[in-house]
């Protein structure tokens, strides 16, 4: 079993901190290689160009699988309630600074719905899903059906706001079809793949765990020093 960690009963899982903290790396290296080519310091066509789209979709795809998965494995009894609702204030403050940091210095691509505002979203939806491993996976299903059959615009329900959000945003996650990927991580929290924690004897290093523990906190931190560092070296290559 999973190595118990606090009287609530939710277990630290390493499968799970390993995804975690692999999509954190793949994230850095992502925005790093994308704040050289928004200074033009790399000729480099991310996000659109061939293999940059499929990685972000990878990156996404296991923030929002451990999320998911995360639900069941935090909350394994009876909801803490107080618990959740700080979890989800950090978040809606997260998003809200995100927003407001975007909105100042990127006006015309500010983010309104990036990935902290869609796992808020997604986390207060699924939450009450997470002891259902059938009918989360049929949430699952019927989700990515609705996105395949093209029955919403890609910006639903943004494409009501129009007139008040920009045509580009610097990061967007669509409802259809990635609120599909945390009912899928629910289920596989049910699987015996999560729940026998095949990587929990391996002794991984210590780093990816901190890396899982503190993605938060580095996802909002590290833009602000990746564009300082690539600002400061252009200067220094103008100068």
């Amino acid at each position: 079993m999973p190595v118990k960690i606090n009287s609530t009963g939710s277990y630290r899982n390493a499968t799970l901190d390993l995804l975690r903290a692999s999509a954190v790396v793949l994230m850095l290296i992502f925005h790093f290689i994308y704040d050289l080519k928004f200074f033009s310091l790399a000729n480099v066509d991310i996000p659109s160009g061939a293999g940059w789209r499929e990685l972000r979709a990878v990156i996404v795809s296991l923030f929002l699988i451990t999320m998911g998965a995360s639900l069941k494995l935090a909350y394994p009894m009876e909801l803490d309630r107080r618990s959740f609702l700080v979890k989800m204030l950090t978040l809606a403050i997260s998003a809200l600074l995100v927003s407001l940091a975007s909105y100042i210095f990127i006006k015309e691509h500010w983010i309104f719905f990036g990935i902290i505002h869609f796992i808020l979203l997604a986390s207060m939806l699924a939450i009450n899903f997470r002891h259902s491993a059938k009918i989360s996976l049929s949430i699952a299903i019927i989700l990515l059906a609705i996105d395949q059959l093209n029955i919403f615009p890609s910006r639903w329900p943004f494409n009501y706001m129009g007139n008040w959000l920009p045509v580009k945003t610097n990061d967007f996650v669509a409802i259809f079809p990635w609120l599909a990927l945390p009912f899928i991580g629910i289920w596989l929290a049910h699987q015996i793949v999560i729940i026998n924690d095949p990587f929990r004897l391996c002794r991984l290093p210590k780093l990816i765990n901190w890396l899982s523990r503190h993605s938060l906190i580095i996802y909002l931190l590290h833009q602000p020093i990746f564009l300082s560092l690539c600002y400061g070296y252009k200067q220094y290559l103008t100068d």
